[in-house]
């Protein structure tokens, strides 16, 4: 039994998507499903059900979860419990949590949360995904993260709790010169469209914008 095979699986079980689940894992495609068809042999039963999109998992699957979780979050548990010092674990939080937002928020959030107390807290930081994946395999407390209607992070929100601290409004800006000369109008015309600076690939905005922009169709029925 190889741990990486739990962490692996419980990746699937997040995102419901192989790809994206082989990426958070840093592993190519080819050697991530190995390892979960590694699992399944152990455990001797299919736990994903390859016939849907996204990937669910079977019966079984989502009974071995519950245990995955537990596994995974004790193991993480006592790695903290040794490694931490002397801290005890209730005074010390592990928040997985964006770059933009520990660099900016979270030192005024965390102030503001620990007044009084003596608190410690340790970050990793990393994209929607990873913190994500983070959560549910128990390597931290509490994840800190962007979320919009139209990029979620899929939880099982009867596991988890979530709080909205703050609310972003996602706003289009052009150079006042060029919305003053008429150059620019929103928002803009097929034949003189408003032009849009990106986010680097890979980036939750950019993901966000991109559906903002230009909304998924609906998928048609499948045919028989």
């Amino acid at each position: 039994m190889d741990l990486r095979w739990l962490y692996d699986f419980l990746a699937v079980a997040e995102t419901g998507n192989f790809t994206k689940a082989a990426a958070q894992r840093n592993s190519s495609q080819a050697a991530f499903s190995r390892r979960l068809q590694s699992l399944e042999a152990w455990v001797g039963k299919p736990l994903i059900d390859r016939n849907f999109y996204p990937t669910r998992l079977t019966q079984e699957g989502e009974q071995f979860r519950a245990h995955a979780t537990d596994v995974v979050r004790t193991l993480s548990d006592v790695r903290a419990e040794i490694s931490g010092g002397g801290a005890t674990k209730a005074d010390h939080i592990r928040i997985a949590v964006p770059y933009a937002l520990a660099t900016t928020r979270l030192p005024a959030w965390w102030s503001a949360w620990t007044a009084g107390q003596k608190l410690t807290c340790s970050l990793m930081l990393g994209n929607i995904h990873d913190l994500g994946a983070a959560l549910v395999a128990g390597d931290v407390d509490v994840a800190i993260c962007f979320y919009g209607a139209q990029e979620p992070m899929f939880l099982d929100m009867a596991r988890y709790d979530k709080v909205q601290i703050e609310t972003d409004r996602l706003r289009p800006w052009a150079a006042k010169t060029l919305v003053d000369s008429g150059q620019i109008q929103f928002p803009g015309t097929p034949r003189r469209p408003v032009p849009l600076l990106r986010y680097s690939r890979g980036i939750y905005f950019a993901r966000l914008v991109d559906a903002i922009i230009a909304p998924p169709r609906p998928r048609s029925p499948a045919r028989g």
